[in-house]
């Protein structure tokens, strides 16, 4: 009996050591070495930013075809009937006239492609596509239905487009790209055109502002490819 509470008492002893012992040491837990985050390749940047650029040109040619389509609506129920004169070319003429407009933009597209890089391809696409949409207010004539000539060839269209561009993508250099279309496409145009539509239908004679709207059609080309290349090396 002596020696089972000898035995027991020392094994209290042994529990107490063992529990000061522990509570005076800190569990070491082995921490996880955080894993290195390998930077994207540079095909992979490519490709993202190809697939944001297109997202973003689509965008764009999206809203200014709804503009120059609002336009034309507009000044088909505002404007007096004595300005409804407009008349659509003949069927003949019109593949010519686009060829002319499109050819623009391909040959601005083109140097800002060889200038800027692959950063120049956004304006090498969406220059003579838009350049070629402005025409999209012609629509009711070739429809058979009386309008105003020219009714989005203005400069409320064109502001409308660069400040509903700016705010929705965020990107002053797809701006420019509408505003060199715009330049560009009256610096090819002749006759006449409302320059306040929908606000005024006085027309205005193209002919002799044709050389200063493709110089700043140039310009504004020139300066789109730059801003597009700053923001492909941001990315």
């Amino acid at each position: 009996m002596l020696g089972a509470q000898c035995d027991c008492q020392l094994m209290k002893r042994h529990l107490l050591e063992d529990h000061s012992w522990n509570s005076g040491r800190t569990l070491q837990v082995p921490r996880r070495k955080p894993e290195a985050r390998e930077a994207p390749s540079r095909s992979k940047r490519t490709v993202r930013w190809l697939a944001n650029s297109t997202r973003e040109v689509l965008t764009a040619t999206g809203i200014f075809v709804l503009l120059a389509l609002l336009f034309t609506l507009i000044s088909l129920l505002i404007s007096p009937p004595s300005t409804q004169v407009g008349s659509a070319r003949p069927f003949g003429e019109i593949p010519i006239h686009e060829v002319e407009l499109g050819g623009l933009g391909v040959l601005l597209g083109a140097v800002a492609l060889g200038i800027y890089g692959r950063s120049g391809a956004v304006v090498a696409l969406m220059l003579p596509a838009l350049s070629i949409l402005l025409d999209l207010d012609h629509l009711p004539s070739f429809l058979g239905i009386t309008q105003p000539i020219r009714p989005a060839h203005s400069i409320f269209f064109l502001v409308a487009d660069v400040a509903l561009t700016a705010i929705v993508l965020r990107r002053m250099d797809f701006s420019l790209i509408a505003m060199s279309a715009f330049a560009g496409h009256l610096g090819i145009d002749t006759g006449l055109a409302p320059p306040l539509s929908p606000i005024s239908f006085d027309y205005v004679q193209l002919d002799p502002y044709r050389v200063p709207l493709l110089v700043i059609s140039t310009i504004t080309a020139f300066a789109a490819g730059y801003l597009l290349r700053r923001s492909r090396r941001r990315t």
